[in-house]
């Protein structure tokens, strides 16, 4: 699997984690934490296999370089994931997604 499809995939589970945190309401079920839970699971697995990808390299400077975009992958997804927390705890029903972007492509 390529780098790009790795990040479609993870902008797919932001997309549906944003959709969760939207409709989760003041007391969220143990259905919504569940779904929640489940997606951050998954786009934490897709980063680990990012990172044996990445260590599989044979050529060292493509094995350095695909290392710095899991780093990067890694860095996006905790500060979008704090991000759409804080945004969720403090204002739930006029949450800005769009300022946690990271406009790199990895």
């Amino acid at each position: 699997m390529s780098f790009d499809t790795y990040n479609e995939e993870l902008q797919s589970i932001l997309s549906k984690l944003r959709s969760s945190l939207k409709c989760i309401t003041d007391t969220p079920s143990s259905a919504d934490l569940k779904m929640v839970h489940e997606l951050l699971q998954q786009g934490d697995d897709i980063i680990k296999q990012m990172g044996l990808e990445a260590r599989g390299a044979d050529d060292a400077d493509l094995k350095r370089e695909l290392l710095e975009k899991v780093r990067y992958t890694i860095l996006c997804n905790v500060i979008l994931c704090v991000g759409l927390l804080y945004d969720f705890t403090n204002a739930p029903t006029n949450i800005n997604y769009d300022r946690y972007g990271c406009t790199r492509q990895i």
